[in-house]
Protein backbone atom coordinates (compact mmCIF):
# COMPACT_ATOMS: atom_id res chain seq x y z
CA UNK A 1 0.00 0.00 0.00
CA UNK A 2 1.09 4.00 -0.31
CA UNK A 3 0.46 6.98 1.26
CA UNK A 4 1.64 9.86 -1.31
CA UNK A 5 0.97 11.72 -4.87
CA UNK A 6 4.01 9.42 -5.84
CA UNK A 7 3.20 6.12 -5.00
CA UNK A 8 1.52 5.18 -8.22
CA UNK A 9 4.82 3.83 -10.17
CA UNK A 10 5.85 2.10 -6.90
CA UNK A 11 2.26 0.20 -6.90
CA UNK A 12 3.11 -0.85 -10.17
CA UNK A 13 6.21 -2.21 -9.85
CA UNK A 14 5.05 -4.55 -7.05
CA UNK A 15 1.85 -5.17 -9.06
CA UNK A 16 4.49 -7.25 -11.51
CA UNK A 17 5.50 -9.80 -8.48
CA UNK A 18 2.08 -9.62 -7.31
CA UNK A 19 -1.96 -10.50 -7.82
CA UNK A 20 -3.99 -7.45 -8.01
CA UNK A 21 -5.94 -8.50 -5.02
CA UNK A 22 -2.45 -7.87 -2.85
CA UNK A 23 -1.42 -3.76 -3.97
CA UNK A 24 -3.27 -1.32 -3.06
CA UNK A 25 -3.40 1.92 -4.90
CA UNK A 26 -5.90 4.77 -4.13
CA UNK A 27 -6.67 7.85 -6.78
CA UNK A 28 -8.53 10.78 -5.72
CA UNK A 29 -10.28 10.93 -8.79
CA UNK A 30 -11.89 14.92 -9.75
CA UNK A 31 -14.29 15.60 -12.40
CA UNK A 32 -11.29 16.11 -14.94
CA UNK A 33 -9.71 12.38 -14.65
CA UNK A 34 -8.09 11.58 -18.15
CA UNK A 35 -10.18 9.21 -19.38
CA UNK A 36 -6.74 7.51 -20.78
CA UNK A 37 -5.46 7.28 -17.53
CA UNK A 38 -8.48 5.19 -15.91
CA UNK A 39 -8.16 2.62 -18.98
CA UNK A 40 -4.61 2.49 -17.82
CA UNK A 41 -4.81 1.90 -14.28
CA UNK A 42 -8.21 -0.16 -14.56
CA UNK A 43 -5.93 -2.56 -17.08
CA UNK A 44 -3.87 -3.70 -13.77
CA UNK A 45 -6.86 -5.29 -11.98
CA UNK A 46 -8.76 -4.47 -8.81
CA UNK A 47 -5.64 -2.88 -6.84
CA UNK A 48 -6.83 0.84 -8.00
CA UNK A 49 -9.24 2.17 -6.34
CA UNK A 50 -10.51 5.31 -7.76
CA UNK A 51 -12.08 7.57 -5.31
CA UNK A 52 -14.41 10.45 -6.25
CA UNK A 53 -13.58 13.98 -4.95
CA UNK A 54 -15.13 17.17 -5.28
CA UNK A 55 -13.04 19.85 -7.43
CA UNK A 56 -10.21 19.08 -10.18
CA UNK A 57 -7.71 16.09 -10.13
CA UNK A 58 -4.59 17.03 -8.10
CA UNK A 59 -2.31 18.06 -10.91
CA UNK A 60 1.71 18.79 -11.02
CA UNK A 61 3.85 20.28 -13.91
CA UNK A 62 7.50 19.42 -13.75
CA UNK A 63 9.94 16.70 -14.80
CA UNK A 64 11.40 14.76 -11.21
CA UNK A 65 11.14 17.86 -9.37
CA UNK A 66 7.21 19.35 -9.40
CA UNK A 67 4.80 21.73 -8.77
CA UNK A 68 1.55 21.55 -7.95
CA UNK A 69 -1.07 23.20 -10.23
CA UNK A 70 -4.10 22.00 -8.01
CA UNK A 71 -4.89 21.18 -4.53
CA UNK A 72 -3.44 18.01 -3.06
CA UNK A 73 -5.36 15.61 -1.16
CA UNK A 74 -2.96 14.01 1.71
CA UNK A 75 -3.78 10.12 2.26
CA UNK A 76 -3.44 8.75 5.56
CA UNK A 77 -3.49 5.36 7.33
CA UNK A 78 -7.03 5.28 8.08
CA UNK A 79 -7.86 5.97 4.03
CA UNK A 80 -6.37 2.60 3.83
CA UNK A 81 -9.08 0.39 5.80
CA UNK A 82 -12.01 2.44 6.83
CA UNK A 83 -14.92 1.93 4.69
CA UNK A 84 -15.40 2.07 2.03
CA UNK A 85 -11.76 1.26 1.15
CA UNK A 86 -11.75 -2.05 -0.58
CA UNK A 87 -8.28 -2.68 1.06
CA UNK A 88 -9.29 -4.01 4.90
CA UNK A 89 -10.18 -7.18 3.67
CA UNK A 90 -9.70 -10.01 4.09
CA UNK A 91 -6.49 -8.87 6.27
CA UNK A 92 -4.91 -5.17 6.94
CA UNK A 93 -2.10 -3.82 4.42
CA UNK A 94 1.02 -5.54 5.91
CA UNK A 95 3.31 -2.54 4.57
CA UNK A 96 2.71 0.59 3.33
CA UNK A 97 5.34 2.82 1.24
CA UNK A 98 5.14 6.40 2.35
CA UNK A 99 6.64 9.32 0.22
CA UNK A 100 6.79 12.22 2.22
CA UNK A 101 8.50 15.29 3.92
CA UNK A 102 9.02 14.96 7.37
CA UNK A 103 6.43 16.87 9.00
CA UNK A 104 3.64 14.88 7.24
CA UNK A 105 5.44 11.57 8.05
CA UNK A 106 5.42 12.57 11.80
CA UNK A 107 1.54 12.77 11.38
CA UNK A 108 1.66 9.27 9.76
CA UNK A 109 3.64 7.39 12.10
CA UNK A 110 1.64 8.99 15.27
CA UNK A 111 -2.02 8.37 13.19
CA UNK A 112 -0.40 4.71 12.60
CA UNK A 113 0.69 4.66 16.59
CA UNK A 114 -3.06 6.20 17.53
CA UNK A 115 -4.75 3.06 15.47
CA UNK A 116 -2.39 0.79 17.19
CA UNK A 117 -3.55 1.72 20.46
CA UNK A 118 -6.87 2.12 20.12
CA UNK A 119 -8.38 1.25 16.80
CA UNK A 120 -10.83 3.64 14.94
CA UNK A 121 -14.34 2.48 14.43
CA UNK A 122 -13.52 -0.90 15.66
CA UNK A 123 -10.77 -1.78 13.09
CA UNK A 124 -6.76 -1.48 13.15
CA UNK A 125 -6.01 -2.17 16.75
CA UNK A 126 -2.72 -4.00 16.59
CA UNK A 127 -1.87 -3.24 13.27
CA UNK A 128 1.06 -4.69 11.71
CA UNK A 129 1.70 -2.68 9.62
CA UNK A 130 5.42 -2.03 8.69
CA UNK A 131 6.44 1.10 7.36
CA UNK A 132 8.56 1.97 4.29
CA UNK A 133 10.01 5.79 4.46
CA UNK A 134 11.53 7.28 1.26
CA UNK A 135 11.64 11.27 2.52
CA UNK A 136 11.30 13.49 0.06
CA UNK A 137 14.20 15.90 -0.59
CA UNK A 138 13.18 19.44 0.51
CA UNK A 139 13.32 17.44 3.47
CA UNK A 140 16.67 15.56 3.64
CA UNK A 141 18.57 18.08 5.27
CA UNK A 142 20.83 19.04 8.49
CA UNK A 143 18.23 21.13 10.03
CA UNK A 144 15.70 18.23 9.84
CA UNK A 145 17.85 15.41 11.40
CA UNK A 146 16.09 15.90 14.77
CA UNK A 147 12.69 15.00 12.73
CA UNK A 148 14.18 12.13 10.86
CA UNK A 149 15.53 10.23 14.81
CA UNK A 150 11.50 11.38 15.94
CA UNK A 151 10.51 9.35 13.20
CA UNK A 152 12.67 6.62 12.71
CA UNK A 153 11.41 4.18 15.96
CA UNK A 154 8.36 3.94 13.92
CA UNK A 155 9.54 2.75 10.81
CA UNK A 156 10.77 -0.48 9.66
CA UNK A 157 12.96 0.89 7.00
CA UNK A 158 13.90 4.53 5.52
CA UNK A 159 15.63 4.64 1.85
CA UNK A 160 17.26 7.98 0.66
CA UNK A 161 18.92 8.02 -2.21
CA UNK A 162 23.14 8.58 -1.64
CA UNK A 163 22.58 12.61 -2.50
CA UNK A 164 19.90 13.20 0.44
CA UNK A 165 21.40 11.01 2.71
CA UNK A 166 24.69 13.07 2.18
CA UNK A 167 22.75 16.07 2.82
CA UNK A 168 20.87 14.92 6.02
CA UNK A 169 24.25 14.53 7.65
CA UNK A 170 25.81 17.65 5.94
CA UNK A 171 28.40 15.29 4.82
CA UNK A 172 30.15 16.49 1.87
CA UNK A 173 30.81 14.47 -1.58
CA UNK A 174 33.89 12.01 -1.73
CA UNK A 175 37.01 12.41 -3.74
CA UNK A 176 36.68 9.05 -5.48
CA UNK A 177 38.05 7.68 -8.62
CA UNK A 178 36.79 4.06 -9.11
CA UNK A 179 33.98 1.76 -8.87
CA UNK A 180 35.82 0.67 -5.73
CA UNK A 181 35.90 3.75 -3.80
CA UNK A 182 32.33 5.06 -4.81
CA UNK A 183 31.09 1.69 -3.34
CA UNK A 184 32.84 2.34 -0.06
CA UNK A 185 32.08 5.76 0.31
CA UNK A 186 27.76 4.38 -0.24
CA UNK A 187 28.87 1.88 2.30
CA UNK A 188 30.31 4.47 4.84
CA UNK A 189 27.07 6.85 4.41
CA UNK A 190 24.46 4.48 4.99
CA UNK A 191 26.22 3.49 8.09
CA UNK A 192 26.79 6.77 9.27
CA UNK A 193 23.14 7.59 8.71
CA UNK A 194 22.37 4.35 10.38
CA UNK A 195 23.74 5.46 13.67
CA UNK A 196 22.73 8.69 13.27
CA UNK A 197 18.78 7.31 13.68
CA UNK A 198 19.79 5.26 16.15
CA UNK A 199 17.99 5.22 19.51
CA UNK A 200 19.01 5.33 23.12
CA UNK A 201 19.20 1.90 23.16
CA UNK A 202 21.11 1.60 20.08
CA UNK A 203 18.23 0.14 17.62
CA UNK A 204 17.53 2.12 14.38
CA UNK A 205 15.27 1.18 11.30
CA UNK A 206 17.15 -0.06 8.09
CA UNK A 207 18.35 1.69 5.99
CA UNK A 208 18.64 1.47 2.48
CA UNK A 209 20.85 4.21 0.59
CA UNK A 210 19.94 4.21 -3.24
CA UNK A 211 23.22 4.60 -5.37
CA UNK A 212 21.79 4.80 -9.14
CA UNK A 213 23.67 2.42 -11.53
CA UNK A 214 25.64 1.22 -8.49
CA UNK A 215 23.01 -0.07 -7.35
CA UNK A 216 21.59 -0.30 -3.41
CA UNK A 217 23.31 -0.44 -0.36
CA UNK A 218 21.60 -2.00 2.47
CA UNK A 219 22.21 -2.57 6.59
CA UNK A 220 20.11 -3.98 8.96
CA UNK A 221 20.45 -6.49 12.35
CA UNK A 222 19.98 -9.68 9.98
CA UNK A 223 21.84 -8.69 7.10
CA UNK A 224 24.24 -5.77 5.00
CA UNK A 225 25.38 -6.15 1.43
CA UNK A 226 24.77 -4.60 -2.19
CA UNK A 227 21.64 -4.90 -4.38
CA UNK A 228 22.95 -4.13 -8.24
CA UNK A 229 21.03 -2.06 -10.13
CA UNK A 230 19.79 -4.72 -12.92
CA UNK A 231 21.19 -2.52 -15.78
CA UNK A 232 24.86 -3.24 -16.47
CA UNK A 233 27.26 -0.55 -17.91
CA UNK A 234 27.20 -1.31 -20.74
CA UNK A 235 23.01 -1.37 -21.13
CA UNK A 236 22.67 1.96 -20.12
CA UNK A 237 21.39 3.26 -23.28
CA UNK A 238 18.04 1.19 -21.89
CA UNK A 239 17.52 3.94 -19.55
CA UNK A 240 15.45 6.34 -21.24
CA UNK A 241 14.19 8.16 -17.86
CA UNK A 242 15.47 7.87 -14.18
CA UNK A 243 12.16 9.60 -12.78
CA UNK A 244 10.47 6.97 -10.46
CA UNK A 245 13.49 4.42 -10.22
CA UNK A 246 13.47 5.08 -6.72
CA UNK A 247 9.52 4.53 -6.21
CA UNK A 248 10.09 1.78 -8.21
CA UNK A 249 12.44 0.17 -6.41
CA UNK A 250 10.78 0.44 -3.00
CA UNK A 251 7.51 -0.80 -4.63
CA UNK A 252 9.23 -4.22 -5.49
CA UNK A 253 10.92 -3.95 -2.46
CA UNK A 254 8.07 -4.27 -0.32
CA UNK A 255 6.27 -6.68 -3.53
CA UNK A 256 9.91 -8.93 -2.22
CA UNK A 257 9.98 -8.26 1.66
CA UNK A 258 5.99 -10.02 1.05
CA UNK A 259 7.06 -13.24 -1.10
CA UNK A 260 10.37 -14.16 0.51
CA UNK A 261 9.10 -13.51 3.98
CA UNK A 262 11.23 -10.93 4.88
CA UNK A 263 14.27 -11.64 3.24
CA UNK A 264 16.05 -8.34 2.63
CA UNK A 265 18.63 -9.47 0.66
CA UNK A 266 16.05 -11.85 -1.39
CA UNK A 267 13.76 -8.88 -1.83
CA UNK A 268 16.30 -6.74 -3.12
CA UNK A 269 16.12 -8.77 -6.54
CA UNK A 270 12.50 -7.62 -6.93
CA UNK A 271 13.41 -3.90 -6.00
CA UNK A 272 16.00 -4.32 -8.74
CA UNK A 273 14.01 -5.53 -11.69
CA UNK A 274 11.13 -3.58 -10.46
CA UNK A 275 13.15 -0.02 -10.72
CA UNK A 276 14.59 -1.81 -14.25
CA UNK A 277 11.07 -1.39 -15.98
CA UNK A 278 10.31 1.98 -14.17
CA UNK A 279 13.46 4.11 -15.94
CA UNK A 280 12.93 2.03 -19.67
CA UNK A 281 10.72 5.00 -20.73
CA UNK A 282 9.24 8.44 -19.50
CA UNK A 283 6.02 7.23 -17.72
CA UNK A 284 4.29 3.68 -16.78
CA UNK A 285 5.39 0.49 -17.70
CA UNK A 286 3.00 -1.21 -20.28
CA UNK A 287 1.27 -4.57 -19.30
CA UNK A 288 0.26 -6.37 -21.89
CA UNK A 289 -0.88 -10.14 -21.52
CA UNK A 290 0.09 -12.77 -24.17
CA UNK A 291 -1.02 -15.82 -23.79
CA UNK A 292 -2.19 -15.58 -20.15
CA UNK A 293 0.95 -14.50 -19.35
CA UNK A 294 1.77 -10.51 -17.88
CA UNK A 295 4.76 -8.80 -19.83
CA UNK A 296 5.83 -5.50 -18.61
CA UNK A 297 7.36 -3.32 -21.63
CA UNK A 298 7.21 -6.77 -23.97
CA UNK A 299 9.32 -8.90 -21.01
CA UNK A 300 8.06 -11.19 -18.42
CA UNK A 301 9.51 -9.75 -15.20
CA UNK A 302 9.82 -13.13 -13.39
CA UNK A 303 12.56 -13.63 -16.40
CA UNK A 304 14.54 -10.40 -15.23
CA UNK A 305 14.04 -11.79 -11.31
CA UNK A 306 15.94 -15.19 -12.68
CA UNK A 307 18.45 -13.36 -14.18
CA UNK A 308 19.43 -11.17 -11.37
CA UNK A 309 19.68 -14.09 -8.60
CA UNK A 310 21.95 -15.49 -11.77
CA UNK A 311 24.36 -12.94 -11.41
CA UNK A 312 24.30 -12.25 -7.89
CA UNK A 313 25.23 -15.76 -7.06
CA UNK A 314 27.86 -16.19 -9.10
CA UNK A 315 29.31 -13.09 -7.60
CA UNK A 316 28.13 -13.85 -3.78
CA UNK A 317 28.90 -16.96 -2.33
CA UNK A 318 26.10 -16.98 0.42
CA UNK A 319 23.04 -15.90 -1.86
CA UNK A 320 20.33 -18.11 -1.35
CA UNK A 321 18.16 -17.89 -5.18
CA UNK A 322 14.97 -17.35 -4.50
Amino acid sequence: MGLSAHFRIAMIAARMFLPPTHVGLIVDKGYDFPSEFEIQLRAYGEMAWLRARDGPTTRADGHQTFKYLSPQLHLTPKDLILPPSPFAQPHLPEYIHVVSGTLRAKAIVEEMSSIRREGINGIGKDWKAKIVWEPLGFSCVPSELENFRTIAPHLDMISPNLIEARSILALPFGNTSTVTEEKRDVENVTRQLRDALADEMGCSPKVIVRAGKLGAYTISDDWEGWTPAFWREDEQGQIADTTGGGNAYLGGLCAGLLLSDGDLQAAGIYAAVGASFAIQQRGSPHLVIIDERETWNGTDPWIRVRGLVQRVSDEASNFTPI
